[in-house]
């Protein structure tokens, strides 16, 4: 096709009005965020021209914390991992468990011995 024919034309002239359209959305969004803008200014001004002491009233923040506490659901603490106590072992146990810990320390270390003159 040619440059000068009809549906170049309109084709071109299609994107101009689309490019229009999003430049007329795009100066409407940024005159929003202006007068945002202004109206945080204010009230930032506002705030910062209060005493100290008048901050944010407790019962505001208690009104929020409720509502957070809500929509998040009930918040349970992290709980540490109890150690497991064992039972108390009676003093034949203990004493054939020693006994065993003995006779395995033994033969281990005969069969270091072995492994080292071979």
């Amino acid at each position: 096709m040619s440059q000068n024919s009809p549906r170049s034309r309109s084709e071109s002239k299609s994107a101009r009005t689309r490019r229009a359209g999003t430049l007329d959305e795009l100066q409407a969004l940024v005159s929003q965020l202006i007068k945002e803008n202004q109206q945080l200014k204010k009230q930032l001004d506002r705030q910062s021209a209060k005493p100290a002491g008048e901050t944010v009233d407790p019962r505001v923040l208690a009104g929020i914390t409720r509502k957070l506490e809500r929509a998040l659901g009930p918040v349970k603490p992290a709980r540490a991992a109890k150690p497991v106590r064992r039972r108390a072992v009676s003093p034949e146990v203990a004493e054939r468990r020693r006994q065993a810990l003995t006779k395995a320390r033994a033969v281990r270390a005969e069969k270091r011995a072995a492994a080292a003159g071979a």
